[in-house]
């Protein structure tokens, strides 16, 4: 993929990214504006606004402003906030591991404002110090990515010792721990739902409305916070994968291949709002509901008080409806 490919692969993302990931912050703040502040939402909105520095501040950067400072700070934002970006899944699968396994004092933890910030702070800090920290302090460094003259990334490719050591650190705690982490989690939280099927299915019934209800929706959020790691893993797998078999081989020869694998990361950027709107229903609904485009069309379809106490007309859930 040459210089101009690239900057075309780029003149696309950058707005696209942008433009989807201000309509999840402002599809999460004015469509669950009613919702209770808790960890959930907390984090994706955080979550959004993450990916939203990428594509404001880094793609931008590396896109219109070809200047040898803007490519530097740029590779410190990318950096920094795709790790930041990362270990919100991992706190997400956190998340998820508390909701379910403990169902009703997490009710109590999640919404309080010192669990909040106790999920949020370490969140941001450990992608800042991975991400950008320990590269201005020198253990890595940025520096222009392959033959490119308008894209900088981490310094994957240096025989210096203290650089490798950071590279190979990198590796262990920003991918590897995580992959690990959030599989385990998501293999408890697997086997936590179906004791909480069986507990409720015991006490109040299998096809009690309760049982069925609480079940479903601990069961379609896991699913959303799964989808959007697999994505996010997918994003940047090659990429990881490329540039570890490179650093062992000692140079990067391939260009052209590394070069779409770097170019294919920076599409996880545009996943997490499109897993919104297909997987998460109430993120479907409620955008659909503001949305200019869509939210005269909802007010017409969308049944009155008295035509739901009569049961006529097919109300939005169905309209819009899927699995999840």
């Amino acid at each position: 993929m040459g210089a101009n490919d690239g900057l075309i692969f780029m003149y696309l993302i950058t707005p696209t990214s942008i433009i989807l990931n201000i309509m999840v912050i402002v599809t999460l703040r004015k469509g669950f504006k009613n919702e209770p502040t808790n960890v959930r939402f907390t984090l994706l909105n955080s979550l959004s606004i993450s990916e939203l520095f990428v594509s404001v501040v880094g793609f931008s950067l590396q896109t219109f402003f070809k200047t040898h400072d803007a490519c530097i700070v740029a590779g410190h934002v990318v950096a920094c906030f795709s790790l930041v970006s990362l270990t919100h899944m991992v706190s997400l699968t956190v998340e998820r591991f508390l909701a379910v396994k403990y169902p009703f004092k997490s009710e109590d933890w999640l919404i309080s404002r010192k669990v909040i910030v106790a999920f949020l702070v370490p969140t941001w800090l450990y992608g800042f110090v991975w991400g950008s920290l320990f590269n201005m302090i020198g253990w890595g460094a940025i520096i222009y990515e392959s033959k490119e003259t308008h894209r900088c990334s981490i310094d994957f490719i240096s025989t210096d010792p203290i650089r490798k050591s950071y590279v190979y650190c990198l590796l262990v705690f920003c991918y590897i721990i995580p992959i690990i982490t959030t599989i385990s989690f998501f293999l408890i939280i697997k086997r936590e739902l179906h004791k909480m099927r069986q507990f409720i299915a015991d006490n109040l019934g299998e096809d009690s409305k309760i049982s069925k209800d609480t079940v479903k929706e601990e069961k379609r959020f896991s699913i959303l916070v799964a989808v959007m790691l697999v994505c996010f893993l997918i994003s940047w797998t090659p990429y990881a994968i490329s540039v570890f078999y490179w650093k062992i081989k000692g140079n990067i020869k391939d260009t052209v291949f590394f070069d779409m694998c770097a170019y294919f990361g920076k599409t996880s950027s545009l996943w997490n709002p499109i897993i919104y709107f297909f997987v998460y229903k109430k993120f479907r609904t409620a955008f659909l509901r503001w949305c200019p485009f869509t939210r005269n069309w909802v007010q017409r379809i969308e049944p009155t008080h008295e035509q739901k106490a009569t049961g006529h007309s097919q109300p939005l859930k169905d309209i819009t409806n899927t699995n999840f």
